[in-house]
């Protein structure tokens, strides 16, 4: 498993996604696209999709509900750009564990054995991985 130091970062909740997407941050496009396919990939609304920013790091967290009115959500992404990276987290199974690791979009870790597996679930993700 790859380093989670971004456990001890504090983030910050965008409030205002029109107006992020305006900054000159050089991953701006790619954490756009990044929603974008996650949206279409879990058929969520994307009122249904929050975005926060790691204070002083370029360390995003894409976290995605069932709907915009849920309280908890189904999981997020942790997307490190600086190194190829995106972490997927599930909500229900672990919180503290990344289920998936992609670098350099290939999975290097995965918490999950088995039937999963031989299905290969990181595939699911390929349309959002790709992108980053």
């Amino acid at each position: 498993m790859l380093s989670l130091m971004y456990n001890g970062l504090n983030f910050s909740m965008v409030t205002d996604l029109a107006g992020f997407y305006k900054e000159q941050t050089p991953e701006i496009n790619k954490i756009r696209a990044i929603i974008e396919a996650t949206k279409m990939l879990l058929h969520i609304p994307g009122n249904a999709i929050k975005l926060q920013v790691a204070e002083g790091e370029r360390v995003y967290k894409i976290i995605f509900y069932k709907s915009s009115l849920d309280k908890f959500p189904l999981g997020w992404f942790v997307y490190i750009p600086e190194q190829s990276r995106i972490d997927l987290y599930d909500a229900v199974l672990s919180t503290k564990m990344p289920y998936i690791q992609w670098k350099n979009k290939k999975p290097v870790f995965k918490n999950y054995a088995g039937l999963l597996d031989l299905i290969k679930v990181d595939r699911l993700f390929d349309t959002v991985i790709k992108i980053s």
